[in-house]
């Protein structure tokens, strides 16, 4: 399953990079035709393999459950349970809501070391890439629907802090919340 995830995030991102070759001004028909065809090459192999995923997640009532959970969550699409299941979820083990954000690369740490002593906690480049890119976007749509989720981020950009912070924070939320409905394994 997570194998299938990341070929179809890869062939999603080929479909942008495509997209934006449409973009480039005065491209001649031959290109544009090129861009097309492959565009739609792409949608039907992105379509062919989330159907093999979806076909996967059916074997089994676990994750198929956990799926189920994730979507009921406000903010939380099918990619992004797709990535959630696939990424976190798929193996065999259980973890605490502390583990899940952890292993999502939305724990902040903090600097330490040399002269960086006591600066500010930060979130790092450590983690899974793909399920904080999920998340982010489950985050920003998170914004718009939910309530506690704006507050959250007028509240923290209120205080003086970038607005990147206040949407990790938003992300940490989202991930709390998909976590702890998994684990508890009923709806939001």
């Amino acid at each position: 399953m997570q194998e299938l995830s990341r070929r179809i995030d890869v062939l999603t991102r080929l479909r942008g990079d495509e997209c934006r070759r449409l973009l480039k001004p005065g491209a001649c028909k031959g290109l544009t035709d090129s861009v097309r065809r492959q565009m739609r090459h792409l949608e039907k192999e992105v379509e062919r393999l989330e159907r093999q995923w979806l076909e996967a997640l059916g074997r089994c009532p676990e994750l198929l459950k956990a799926y189920a959970l994730a979507l009921g969550v406000p903010g939380v699409g099918p990619k992004t349970a797709r990535v959630v299941v696939s990424e976190l979820l798929a193996a065999p083990r259980q973890r605490t809501v502390r583990q899940c954000f952890a292993y999502a690369g939305l724990a902040p740490h903090e600097r330490t070391s040399g002269t960086s002593l006591r600066k500010p906690g930060r979130t790092f480049a450590t983690g899974n890439k793909r399920m904080r890119t999920a998340l982010y976007m489950g985050a920003v749509s998170n914004l718009r629907t939910d309530s506690e989720s704006r507050k959250l981020y007028a509240r923290i950009v209120g205080q003086g802090k970038h607005k990147k912070v206040a949407i990790v924070a938003v992300m940490n939320k989202l991930m709390r919340r998909i976590a702890a409905v998994v684990n508890r394994g009923t709806p939001y």
